[in-house]
């Protein structure tokens, strides 16, 4: 199993967009800062109890599991303008199929110091 490059950056999730479909957190892979956004229906999904609820609160819950698959999509180069990584209903879905369990790669890397939301957002 390929060891895990992208680490937590520790600070609180946050919605991406005014009315948002999605939520997010940074992370970071050494000196390299992304965004990893997550999908309304991801969120579901991994919480199937959650329709209706706050998303942030949601992603808090599921975060490990989170950064697991956003950290399989960075390691293939799924990448989009901004340094977003973007996990779907459809990327859940295949985690869960895959039966991947959170934590279970690490590499060993550690985060210098924590991360908010980047300044640049991409328009919808």
């Amino acid at each position: 199993m390929k060891s895990q490059k992208l680490k937590d950056a520790g600070k609180g999730a946050f919605p991406v967009y005014p009315l948002a479909a999605w939520s997010g957190f940074g992370v970071v892979d050494g000196n390299h800062t992304l965004e990893v956004h997550v999908e309304e229906g991801a969120l579901q999904r991994l919480d199937p109890k959650s329709e209706g609820a706050d998303h942030t609160h949601v992603l808090e819950k599921h975060r490990s599991k989170i950064l697991e698959i956003a950290d399989s999509k960075y390691q293939r180069g799924c990448v989009v303008s901004g340094n977003i990584i973007r996990v779907t209903v459809d990327d859940v879905a295949q985690a869960q199929r895959q039966n991947v369990s959170p934590g279970a790669a690490t590499s060993g890397r550690t985060v210098s110091g924590p991360i908010g939301p980047l300044a640049r957002r991409p328009q919808i």
